[in-house]
């Protein structure tokens, strides 16, 4: 156990869960996003917290994995392209996510759920055609994309 002392409100972290006494009545809990797992998100920044007198009011913290899907953009020549638009798009349901190369080629596609995504190079289907995501997945999928027909503007 380790006792905390947060804004003059004393916590107990154990195994179990963080544990402080409050007067009854209701509270807004709000989450930092520092202190999330790796690869965690929440559906919500704050929740309303009503505390009764007597027991224990228990908060249940709903995390799913968010991952990221990253690599490098090449021509068929091997060299690195700068200004990619790579987009992750789901094949079933669910947001599509961006981001562009940078001077070497690289890129990171955050905030990215479980499931199949195809993946396109400025809008035209990339090499490596669909990526699945499953719950065996590593948080960061790495993925090298070669871009067809390409100009590198210098």
């Amino acid at each position: 156990m380790v006792a905390l002392n947060e804004g003059g409100i004393e916590l107990r972290v154990t195994n179990q869960g963080i544990y402080t006494q409050m007067t009854p009545g209701t509270y807004r809990l709000d989450l930092d996003p520092a202190g999330y797992p790796i690869g965690g998100m929440l559906p919500t920044k704050s929740y309303a917290v009503h505390v009764t007198a007597g027991g224990y009011t228990s908060i249940t913290v709903p995390f799913s994995v968010s991952y990221s899907i990253a690599g490098t953009v090449q021509d068929n020549q091997g060299n690195p392209i700068s200004g990619v638009k790579v987009e992750a798009v789901p094949v079933e349901k669910g947001n599509k996510s961006f981001a562009i190369t940078n001077g070497a080629g690289i890129f990171f596609v955050d905030n990215v759920r479980q499931g199949v995504y195809k993946m396109l190079l400025d809008g035209e289907s990339a090499n490596a055609d669909t990526i699945e995501i499953t719950p065996d997945s590593e948080l960061i999928v790495e993925i090298n994309l070669k871009k067809a027909n390409s100009l590198q503007i210098e």
